[in-house]
């Protein structure tokens, strides 16, 4: 499969396609390897790993994952956020995030790989509390609010 293709643009008009930018494949292993095209010559000394630091780049990386049914969940702002997830044996999503910015995040945006039911957070005394939510473009926009090093363990319904 390709997601993208790299082009050369000859007198800034003429678009010629060279090759794939970004494939996958599926190994003889069951699994599939996608593959990024790129050149690590960037200027004023960056790697190049840098080339993958924007949100273009992003969104298409969260494309490819979900395309692949590898991104049950992601945060989708710039802010500096550590989100692990993993499926419950009712088959919910156990979250832990931590907001890792010097700024809280107030409503809590999050992009799902299907449709929220509900929510809950997990308190101080091991119980748990609801969440409301809403929709709004495409993103889950949970009512609570992230605060810098502050622990957020969430149990997420997310019907596919």
């Amino acid at each position: 499969r390709e997601y993208s293709e790299v082009y050369y643009l000859r007198d800034g008009l003429y678009r010629e396609r060279l090759f794939p930018g970004v494939t996958a494949y599926d190994n003889e292993l069951g699994g599939t390897a996608v593959v990024f095209s790129g050149v690590s010559d960037f200027p004023y000394g960056l790697t190049q790993a840098f080339g993958f630091l924007n949100e273009t780049r992003k969104a298409q990386i969260a494309e490819i994952l979900s395309d692949l049914d590898c991104l049950p969940i992601y945060y989708p702002g710039d802010a500096e956020v550590f989100l692990k997830c993993g499926r419950t044996p009712d088959g919910k999503l156990l979250c832990a995030l931590l907001d890792m910015s010097l700024d809280a995040i107030e409503e809590l945006p999050l992009r799902l790989d299907g449709k929220l039911r509900s929510a809950e957070r997990l308190l101080p005394d091991g119980s748990f509390s609801a969440v409301g939510f809403s929709e709004d473009a495409g993103e889950t926009v949970l009512d609570l609010t992230a605060y810098p090093y502050d622990p957020v363990v969430l149990l997420l319904d997310v019907e596919k």
